[in-house]
């Protein structure tokens, strides 16, 4: 989808929200570095794209060779080569999931460190002061709110 937007005529920036989210998803579920730069490079191409559009452009007075838009179309074509370069790395790689699940096991273990340290500390939770009670003109002056 992001390389049919970056080639066609005329393309809405809607058809780059699907690929952000696909990206997205595929970072959830396989934590590859790669997969990462790519929504975080079609996330940002698209923003400026959109930014473009709604704040700059200008459909009768169009410049074919103002800086904005080649900025912005060459940072699209470097996503595209990166996400083709990222695909065939990922795609060709043998599959060797013991690296992946090694770090997740360390961010997992990590994170029960922290909550072992967290447990650990010496600050009990203090109570709170004690809480007006509710009357009758703070129930009339939330039904009027409300």
């Amino acid at each position: 989808m992001t390389t049919v937007f970056m080639f066609a005529v005329r393309m809405h920036e809607r058809y780059l929200f699907p690929a952000m989210v696909m990206f997205l998803l595929a970072f959830a579920v396989r934590l590859r570095k790669e997969i990462y730069m790519l929504y975080v490079l079609v996330s940002t191409v698209a923003f400026y794209n959109a930014a473009h559009v709604l704040f700059v452009y200008d459909n009768t007075n169009f410049n074919s060779k103002a800086p904005i838009p080649i900025a912005i179309s060459i940072g699209l074509l470097l996503t595209v080569v990166f996400m083709f370069y990222a695909a065939a790395k990922l795609y060709f790689k043998p599959v060797d999931d013991s690296e992946e699940i090694s770090d997740i096991m360390a961010q997992i273990e990590k994170k029960n460190q922290k909550m072992q340290g967290k447990m650990t500390n010496n600050n009990p939770i203090k109570k709170s002061a004690v809480l007006a009670k509710m009357t009758k003109k703070d129930f009339i002056a939330l039904g009027i709110i409300t």
